[in-house]
């Protein structure tokens, strides 16, 4: 049953947690009972929101809202609050300004305190936040969702849920029917058919001294206020639309390799006089890809005329077509690409 009692007995503080919960485990459960011991409310921001399922991210939003919930059942709904905030990898101030919204439009009068625990660089984001309270938490028993998620995935959709099984001393009891329902689901399945393609890659490269970085190429082409992408015909990120791209080849320039693949997967060649290069940049996020550590530059054209020339799907992708920004749902985008178009068109 759902507690009861004033929280005039308690702090009328707003506690807040950062994290993206894939899963939500037994030592998120204790930071959120800790906040929820000291505060009248518990805020928890839901990171890389809003975006394509990934094997780093393979549930929405909405799901680990519901999986915490169900992780808390004797804690009344009322105190706990939800908000959803993307990723956006390359304007920081951005994410930062959407966080504090998150807690202006919750807190009220009452203290903001913040909790979390510096588990490694990623951590970082945890010092950002000087205006508010900060109360550093132990790490419970340990625990990451990171080997979770990753040994759900390794066992495939047929033995995910007997995995769950073995893995169900990490997770909070309650929550067990939840984390059935969803590593049960086709979606799921599809982010075990990209883990195990991601997998075999990283065995590929293993043997080698170093850490493989690996140089790709992107076009942004856009013509009369739409964008050229492509939908991904093969795994990872199957049907997710991308900007039309690619490994660079031994013996090309940067530019060139971008041209080869617009060209390659959409028929559109890039001439001189049909098009204005606006910009190139490097995109460098080291978690943009879960493949491992893609660098990619990009090329922005900009094409001549009003109209967008035909455009027909080659090479490895499955559709190519054009799109209006408001057409454009980063659910569907793959890995980081949303995020690139937001810095490259300045959609902040």
């Amino acid at each position: 049953m759902p507690e009861t009692g004033s929280l005039t007995a308690r702090e009328s503080g707003l506690g807040l947690v950062i994290g993206r919960f894939q899963p939500f485990h037994r030592g998120h459960e204790a930071v959120c009972r800790t906040v929820l011991d000291t505060c009248g409310r518990l805020l928890v921001i839901l990171g890389s929101a809003r975006q394509a399922r990934s094997i780093r991210n393979p549930w929405s939003d909405a799901e680990r809202e519901t999986l915490i919930r169900q992780s808390l059942p004797d804690i009344d709904p009322e105190r706990v609050l939800f908000a959803a905030v993307p990723d956006v990898f390359y304007n920081e101030e951005v994410w930062l300004a959407a966080v504090r919204n998150a807690v202006d439009q919750h807190a009220g009068a009452g203290p903001v305190t913040l909790y979390g625990h510096m588990k490694d660089a990623s951590s970082y984001y945890l010092a950002l936040f000087p205006q508010w309270a900060y109360v550093e938490l132990p790490n419970h028993q340990g625990l990451s969702a990171t080997p979770l998620r990753q040994a759900l995935l390794a066992a495939g959709p047929q033995g995910a849920v007997g995995r769950l099984e073995e893995l169900q001393e990490h997770l909070p009891q309650a929550g067990l029917g939840c984390l059935r329902e969803l590593v049960a689901a086709a979606e799921f399945a599809r982010c075990c058919a990209d883990y195990a393609v991601i997998e075999a890659s990283r065995q590929a490269w293993s043997g080698t001294p170093y850490p493989p970085i690996f140089q790709t190429v992107d076009a942004l082409v856009e013509v009369a206020d739409q964008i050229l992408l492509v939908q991904r015909g093969r795994a990872p990120g199957e049907g997710q639309w991308a900007l039309p791209g690619g490994f660079l080849d031994v013996a090309e320039r940067l530019e060139a390799g971008a041209r080869r693949e617009l060209e390659e997967e959409t028929g559109l060649r890039i001439t001189a006089t049909s098009a204005q290069l606006l910009a190139s940049r490097a995109y460098d996020a080291p978690e943009r890809s879960a493949r491992g550590r893609f660098v990619t530059q990009l090329f922005h054209y900009r094409l001549d005329g009003t109209v967008p020339p035909v455009v027909q799907a080659g090479d490895d992708a499955a559709a190519a077509r054009w799109w209006r920004r408001d057409e454009i749902d980063p659910r569907q985008m793959f890995e980081d690409h949303y995020c690139i178009l937001q810095h490259a068109l300045n959609w902040y």
